[in-house]
C-alpha cells in the first residue's frame, strides 16, 4: 500500500492517476502502469525500490519530497560527469521535474547523484543506480505501457 501511494505521489505532477497494476521488476526498480481517471490515457512509472520517493517516466526523472515539504533546492551529477550547479526551486509543488529533456544522460549513465535541500529538513543525498535504465526505458516505451489495465 506504501508504494502505491508513493506512486501515487510521483505520478500526480503528470496526471490524476488511479489503480495501479505491477508491470515489471528490473533491477532494483518497479514498474506499474496506471490509468488516468479523466482522460482514460495509461502511462508507467518506475520507482526506484531503494528510494521510492524516485521515478522514472519515458522521458525524466521525476522525484517526490512532499513528506519533507518539498523541494527547496537541487543538485545533480550523472556518472563522473561535473556537478550542476545548486539550482533553487521557486515554484514548489513537491515534484520536480528537472530531468526532462535528459533521458540521453539517464540512459548513457551508470548513477545519478541527488544533493537535495527540502524545506522541512536537512540536506538530503541519494545515489540512483541508472545501470537497468535502458532496460527499463525499453518497457517504458512498450505496448505494456500503452494500452488500457
Amino acid at each position: 500500500m506504501k508504494r502505491f501511494l508513493i506512486a501515487i505521489a510521483v505520478l500526480f505532477a503528470c496526471a490524476a492517476h488511479g489503480e495501479s497494476q505491477l508491470v515489471a521488476k528490473v533491477s532494483g526498480w518497479t514498474i506499474y502502469k496506471s490509468t488516468d481517471g479523466m482522460t482514460d490515457e495509461t502511462s508507467c512509472t518506475a520507482l526506484y525500490d531503494k528510494h521510492d520517493n524516485i521515478g522514472m517516466l519515458k522521458d525524466r526523472i521525476v522525484l517526490t519530497m512532499q513528506g519533507r515539504g518539498g523541494i527547496s533546492a537541487y543538485q545533480y551529477r550523472f556518472g563522473k560527469e561535473p556537478a550542476s550547479p545548486l539550482t533553487l526551486q521557486l515554484a514548489n509543488d513537491g515534484v520536480n521535474h528537472w530531468l526532462s529533456g535528459d533521458m540521453d544522460r539517464v540512459l548513457g549513465s551508470s548513477t545519478l547523484n541527488l544533493r537535495i535541500v527540502t524545506i522541512l529538513g536537512p540536506v538530503v543525498s541519494y545515489e540512483v543506480d541508472l545501470r537497468p535504465a535502458k532496460a527499463i526505458h525499453k518497457i517504458l516505451m512498450s505496448d505494456k505501457c500503452k494500452f488500457a489495465l
